[in-house]
């Protein structure tokens, strides 16, 4: 077993943890704008169990009819409304993970087979639609896995864990939104997908309410890394540790941030994903 299966156990065994008060921004630092809104969802009664190998359709006719219909407003707190992550400091061994709504998947892959005008395959949107959700939750499953890695040390001594604190944190959730969007698109090139591809999921994720539709400015290899060091100065806030002179800045951390950050590729990930089958429409291959 991996190093992060026995520290997503031990966090698993003491919890679950409530939400702690935020970290006071440091000096100097203020929210651009209003934060996503901090909750945790309620787990679905009727979820399936998916991996890395199951294929997800619908039937082309309903999404082709879908998309000519008429077009509805993103949701306030965008892809998150059609998929979110259950951290596991904050839920049971059976529950925490990704969930995807089907209902949300449709509507997503329906927007973008109306953004490709036709230039993309269906069923290659459908694709995206899917990992946009993925990746973008597989991040929150990152972050919360590098906050253990940082906490840990702390936590053997007998200290509070840091997630609780650092979940609540309003700045941090702003950038980890920008960079979950970011991390969405930036994998649909990895995955060596068409230029089109691409273009159809920003053309979507621009039109989304912010700071979900600033992912642009952390779309850039340099632009990310530094987003997610801010996400570990957070981190070193919510531990009381950023008032030492090491840790004054976030570039000045004894490891770079890839020594925290585990990998975004959903076959090495100990992280469940599960379906909420709310539409009655997709097909499970």
């Amino acid at each position: 077993m991996s190093a992060d299966h026995h520290i997503v156990q031990d966090i698993l065994s003491r919890g679950p943890f409530s939400i702690q008060p935020a970290p006071p921004l440091p000096a100097g630092k203020k929210i651009s704008h209003d934060p996503p809104l901090i909750t945790l969802p309620e787990i679905p009664d009727d979820s399936i169990e998916v991996g890395p190998g199951d294929i997800i359709t619908f039937p082309r006719e309903d999404l082709e009819d879908a998309a000519a219909g008429p077009q509805t407003m993103p949701p306030p707190n965008s892809l998150d409304a059609w998929a979110w992550y259950a951290p596991f400091h904050f839920y049971r061994a059976d529950a925490w993970g990704i969930y995807i709504r089907e209902s949300g998947l449709f509507e997503l892959a329906s927007r973008l087979v109306r953004r490709a005008q036709g230039t993309v395959s269906t069923k290659k949107l459908e694709h995206v639609a899917y990992y946009l959700l993925l990746d973008h939750e597989l991040f929150h499953h990152t972050v919360e896995v590098a906050c253990t890695r940082l906490q840990y040390p702390l936590l053997a001594a007998g200290g509070a864990p840091l997630y609780p604190s650092y979940f609540n944190c309003g700045y941090a959730s702003v950038h980890e939104e920008m960079l979950a969007n970011a991390n969405a698109v930036r994998r649909i090139g990895g995955a060596g997908l068409s230029c089109p591809l691409r273009s159809a999921a920003i053309a979507e994720l621009v039109s989304h309410p912010r700071p979900y539709c600033d992912f642009q400015a952390y779309l850039a290899d340099r632009k990310y890394v530094s987003g997610k060091r801010v996400l570990l100065a957070r981190m070193l806030d919510a531990a009381g540790l950023r008032h030492l002179p090491l840790y004054h800045n976030a570039r000045e951390l004894p490891l770079r941030q890839s020594a925290y950050f585990p990998s975004l590729l959903w076959e090495n990930s100990l992280c469940p994903v599960r379906i909420v089958p709310d539409l009655g429409k997709m097909r499970l291959n």
